[in-house]
């Protein structure tokens, strides 16, 4: 609604969160084929070729399938929005509102989730393009592969998401803090 307001010549909204670092060109993002979806984002859980078992042991798994089937991260975002302020100026606000749910761990990345479903087609861009590197199972992993991060892909990733608890700047911290 504010970029309606002030930008109503913006077309196309590139996001990223704050915990991201780029490593390479994000043009495949920004080229993303929009013209009948809402939003290109990736998949929230990482589907990991040598550890395939591990996206489904998430505790949350289950409900986030039950939001949406293509439940995406909203860390990395392309969003559409002639389309989304066609159908939703002035009520996205208002929606989260009424639909806030207190057991939500990801308000507005699950709300997203919600709206985003049912005749809201999406893309859905590769892993690379939003490749995080703490998959909320840490005991599945060793130490030396979710810090040093040889794991298959990301020297290929576009970008690193520290989308959990693990920082790289927290870690450094933590090693200049006196004992």
């Amino acid at each position: 609604d504010y970029l309606a307001e002030h930008r109503p010549d913006v077309s196309r909204l590139f996001y990223l969160d704050s915990d991201i670092v780029v490593r390479t060109s994000l043009a495949g993002i920004w080229n993303a084929p929009l013209d009948n979806a809402y939003v290109a984002a990736a998949l929230d859980y990482q589907r990991v070729r040598e550890l395939p078992h591990l996206y489904r042991k998430h505790f949350d798994w289950n409900r986030r399938m039950q939001l949406n089937r293509n439940y995406f991260n909203s860390g990395v975002m392309l969003l559409n929005m002639k389309k989304i302020r066609a159908r939703y100026r002035g009520i996205i606000a208002e929606g989260f509102k009424e639909m806030y749910d207190g057991t939500w761990l990801l308000p507005d990345q699950d709300y997203l989730n919600i709206i985003l479903t049912e005749g809201c087609p999406s893309v859905i861009l590769p892993k690379c393009f939003n490749w995080m590197y703490e998959m909320q199972v840490p005991a599945d992993l060793s130490a030396s592969m979710l810090l040093n991060g040889r794991r298959e892909g990301l020297q290929v990733a576009h970008l690193w998401h520290y989308a959990g608890t693990y920082k790289p700047w927290a870690l450094y911290h933590n090693l200049l803090l006196p004992s």
